[in-house]
């Protein structure tokens, strides 16, 4: 298993990000040190709009049952279990303030999960951390966004690539990939079965592969950029 003292969580208080802490804590991961990024825009990617009226079923991957309450906050998840965070009042990871605070950590490993839509600057990647972000798609067939809808619809697959970032879009070194048969309700994908299969990523991630080093090495892949699906695909993706 990786080391955790030298692992940190980086986060928004989004659907992701309340997946990824409630399955970690579960499995007993806990990261040397949690950042909240506190943004006052109610318009960013992937935060909660509304109840799910605690829709919370278990998903069934490698032998074990998954899930994850995602009317729970951020907040609520850590003060539930005492766990100490930090607040930063900045927008996004991309803040002045966000690379003076990270040289401070002394940390190698950092899970992000910030709200989507956001590319991190080139300087955070001057910074001897490793960024780790699971991305909603097998790669490097599907990058972009939205991808399990899309692939859902061509192979009847979703899945989830545990990378590590770098400049590019999608692009960085794979440490794990996780895929399943979507054999659930489809309707939910975006603020549960997606971020949920995420979550399960990490762990296994961190279970099979504690070095974090790159296990698939990329072949260029022709047209494997996909953007935010059309409402008519991903109404015939939710119905297949």
């Amino acid at each position: 298993m990786i080391d955790f003292s030298k692992l940190g969580f980086i986060f928004s208080d989004t659907s992701r990000s309340r997946a990824y802490l409630q399955i970690l804590i579960s499995k007993n991961i806990f990261p040397k040190v949690y950042v909240l990024i506190e943004s006052n825009d109610p318009q960013l990617i992937g935060k909660p709009k509304h109840k799910s009226k605690t829709f919370h079923t278990p998903l069934k991957y490698g032998g074990d049952f998954w899930s994850f309450d995602p009317d729970e906050s951020v907040i609520t998840t850590l003060n539930k279990r005492k766990l100490d965070y930090v607040k930063l009042n900045v927008q996004n990871i991309n803040d002045p303030k966000v690379i003076p605070f990270l040289k401070t950590l002394n940390i190698e490993n950092l899970i992000y999960s910030g709200a989507g839509g956001i590319i991190l600057k080139k300087e955070l990647f001057d910074l001897s951390i490793n960024f780790i972000h699971a991305h909603g798609g097998l790669l490097p067939n599907y990058q972009g966004s939205t991808c399990n809808f899309y692939s859902i619809i061509e192979e009847n697959l979703v899945a989830a690539s545990v990378i590590i970032m770098n400049e590019k879009i999608d692009d960085g070194p794979i440490i794990h990939k996780i895929e399943l048969k979507p054999d659930f309700q489809k309707d939910k994908m975006d603020h549960y079965f997606d971020p949920l299969i995420r979550a399960i990523a990490i762990v296994k991630a961190f279970e099979c592969n504690p070095t974090l080093k790159e296990t698939d090495k990329r072949k260029v892949v022709q047209n494997s950029m996909y953007f935010v699906i059309h409402p008519v695909l991903k109404h015939i993706a939710i119905l297949k």
